[in-house]
């Protein structure tokens, strides 16, 4: 049956003191020294160590409360170290799905945009009577060649009531276009229409523009344009004619017969216009505000961002402006985010008509098209789009006048958009790189604490196997993910570069994936260390450095905020091994509790092995004279064993496995006198020292196995001796 350390040791201080008991009764009953003198055997404890692998267990059946611990298997009876350590857990939040955008855009509709379109027609006639004056109509004739009369081609100018002055900048289109009606039976080689201003500004030409028509033929009409590029237009105009024809016979002619000129201004783009306009076509630009961060959506869920609207207007008339962003839809009603309002007439050009509006975007559903092709450098864009129409600005009250509006090429509509950082709680689509560190723990393990010899000098000579990590895996993350972990091994009490080990786990996680296993892990924990640290990085995205991630980079997955990952780790390790190298195991020294004062005549050592591990070796006995127990612990090594030893190396048999029985027998050995001498002194020190042979292949320890070695001391002294007192 094994003893404690504590039960030991109080048998060696009751052996001793009965020792020194049956002494001193014996001494007392002869003192006379004229009796016969003879040896008498006395049997005392010398030196015991235990070494046992069951002072590992911390408990049969759970971990400690540090989440480690040596565990015994209930099934196979077997001894595993068992380490447990949870993985910080990490939650996505806004923070992590913030899209940046370009943040302010402005838009300007400038008066070169604004359209002077088809203002009432004008229309003026020339009739035939005032080109034959001689004729009496109707009737019949035969006309020789004609012209028409300088009097008679000076049409009576007209005037347009809805408009003052147009500077044309260019021709986009339009201009001034006219219909030239011949309601007549007459045929015309030719025909020139000259349009002139009535009353041009200082230093300006009255004309305007001419055309000429070749061959008109009769009850026929001909449209014309001429170009007003450049040119200036009032409200009052100045038509003239000129024309030929050529002679004709039997010509029938009545006093309707006439010349009709229908014109009008048509979609002319100005600098400058003073007149009463008409609804405008609409004008629309649209920008990109690019994204600034690397998330590609193609649906997403808006919790946090504004669009600040700012909308001003230096024009004359009323103008109608509509935004609209057709990638960002109304949780609700399914509609796009738009506004529509009406601009009113500026006071002036220093005094514009203002609005502003901040349009929260919360619970805004934001669908977009993915990159196509995909690339690691492509970005996204989301457009905005600003319609300007200009309104008529004749919309005054019944039996009022239309107002005449005053527009030039300074005056403008723009609208500033501003879109802030939009904040998602939820997305579709290829997210860029996101890491999150794991916090690092540091795991201190002490399950050596009664044997520190064995963490000290066993550490990185042993070989471990079937070592295994396993992972379970709390995981809501519907991406890919790269765990990144970091497990280093150390054991402080090794002085060399080969202190510490460290195993680096890189494993993709599939969407809500919960397990891990990470096998053969043996060296990790060959070091028998005294600290374990963790530490990591988990990374979701199609931008993360490691490339051998088993998924396609720019597969669409969902993400949002309160996804999560965490997880227990575990390693389990069954206590089989093998020792590599020889391996000295130094429990602490002995101290001897009182000297040996009588005569020696014989000193014998019994060293009683038991070993149940079939594992051999040596065992060396050192003992000396020390000042204090440090001391001893220094010197009392197995370098000095020439110095100390006071025996010869005892072997030590491994357990018969095979025969399932523990190895048990004794080794005696006969002190010579100076070492019999030592053990009359102060302050002796007495230690075993293991040396354990490496193995043949891998052993397996059991819980009861131990390794006992019991040194007992056979001391011979001669009763009635005349030296010293017994």
């Amino acid at each position: 049956m094994k003893q404690s350390k504590r039960t030991q040791k109080s048998a060696l201080i009751f052996a001793s003191l009965l020792v020194c008991v049956l002494l001193i009764a014996i001494g007392c009953s002869l003192e006379n020294p004229g009796l016969p003198q003879w040896d008498l055997p006395v049997f005392m404890p010398f030196s015991l160590q235990q070494y046992s692998i069951n002072e590992l267990i911390t408990d049969s059946t759970t971990y400690s409360e540090d989440g480690y611990g040596v565990l015994m298997d209930s099934s196979s009876g077997e001894l595993n170290f068992m380490y447990e350590q949870d993985i910080p857990g990490i939650k996505l939040d806004g923070t992590q799905l913030e899209i940046g955008i370009n943040s302010e855009e402005s838009f300007v509709v400038n008066i070169d945009t604004i359209v002077v379109d088809s203002m009432e027609t004008l229309a003026e006639s020339l009739f035939v009577s005032s080109i034959f004056p001689d004729l009496v109509l109707p009737g019949t004739y035969d006309i020789p060649a004609f012209e028409i009369p300088d009097a008679a081609g000076n049409l009576p100018h007209v005037h347009y009531d809805s408009l003052e002055v147009i500077h044309v900048v260019q021709n986009h289109g339009g201009g001034l276009r006219y219909n030239f009606i011949n309601d007549s039976e007459l045929n015309w080689d030719s025909l020139r229409i000259t349009f002139s201003n009535v009353i041009p500004e200082p230093g300006e030409e009255s004309f305007i523009a001419s055309d000429i028509i070749r061959s008109m033929n009769p009850r026929s009409t001909t449209e014309g344009f001429l170009d007003m590029s450049g040119k200036v237009i009032h409200d009052s105009l100045q038509i003239n004619l000129e024309g030929w024809g050529p002679e004709q016979s039997n010509v029938n002619l009545t006093d309707s017969d006439r010349l009709k000129i229908e014109f009008w201004v048509d979609s002319l783009k100005a600098s400058y216009v003073e007149a009463v306009l008409k609804k405008q076509p609409a004008e629309e630009i649209v920008y990109g505000f690019e994204f600034t961060e690397g998330h590609w959506i193609q649906e997403a869920t808006v919790s946090e961002g504004i669009v600040r609207l700012v909308v001003e207007s230096t024009l004359d008339v009323e103008d109608s402006v509509y935004l609209f962003i057709p990638a960002l839809h109304n949780q609700e009603s399914g509609e796009i985010l738009h506004r529509e309002f009406r601009i009113e007439r500026a006071e002036d050009a220093d005094n514009p008509w203002k609005y502003e509006e901040d349009i929260s975007l919360e619970n805004y559903r934001l669908a977009m098209d993915l990159p196509n092709p995909p690339s690691d450098t492509a970005i996204q864009s989301m457009n905005i789009h600003i319609r300007s129409i200009v309104l008529s600005s004749g919309r005054e009250p019944d039996g009022v006048t239309p107002r005449v509006s005053a527009l030039s090429i300074s005056d403008s509509v723009s609208a500033t958009v501003i879109l802030d950082t939009l904040v998602l709680d939820r997305l579709i689509g290829v997210a860029d790189s996101l890491s999150f560190e794991i916090e690092p723990i540091d795991h201190a393990l002490d399950i050596y604490s009664s044997q520190p010899s064995l963490q000290e000098n066993l550490a990185d000579q042993i070989q471990l196997e079937d070592v295994d990590i396993f992972i379970n895996l709390a995981n809501t993350i519907e991406y890919p993910a790269l765990l990144e972990l970091k497990l280093i091994a150390s054991n402080s009490s090794l002085d060399s570069p080969g202190n510490r080990d460290s195993l680096i786990i890189e494993e993709w996680i599939s969407p809500n994936q919960s397990n891990l296993v990470i096998e053969d892990v043996g060296y990790l924990i060959s070091l028998l260390p005294d600290t374990i640290r963790l530490e990591g990085i988990i990374s979701i995205g199609r931008n993360i450095e490691n490339g051998n991630q088993p998924f396609d980079p720019f597969q669409p997955h969902e993400i949002q905020v309160g996804d999560s990952l965490s997880g227990k780790l575990e390693l389990i390790s069954p206590i089989r091994l093998a020792i590599v190298d020889s391996v000295l195991i130094s429990p602490e020294v002995e101290r001897l509790e009182e000297p040996l004062s009588v005569e020696l005549h014989s000193f014998k050592l019994s060293s009683h092995i038991t070993n149940s591990i079939p594992i051999g070796g040596r065992l060396h006995l050192l003992a000396g004279q020390f000042p204090d127990d440090q001391t001893a612990i220094d010197e009392l090594v197995i370098a000095n064993a020439d110095l100390y030893r006071i025996t010869d190396a005892i072997a030590l048999y491994r357990a018969h496995i095979e025969y399932n029985s523990d190895t048990t027998y004794i080794e005696s050995t006969l002190l010579d006198s100076d070492v019999l001498e030592l053990f009359t002194r102060e302050n002796v020190y007495i230690r075993q020292i293991v040396r354990l042979m490496p193995t043949e292949g891998v052993v397996q320890v059991l819980p009861d196995d131990f390794l006992e070695v019991t040194v007992t001391a056979e001391l011979e002294y001669r009763v009635g001796s005349n030296v010293g007192n017994p």
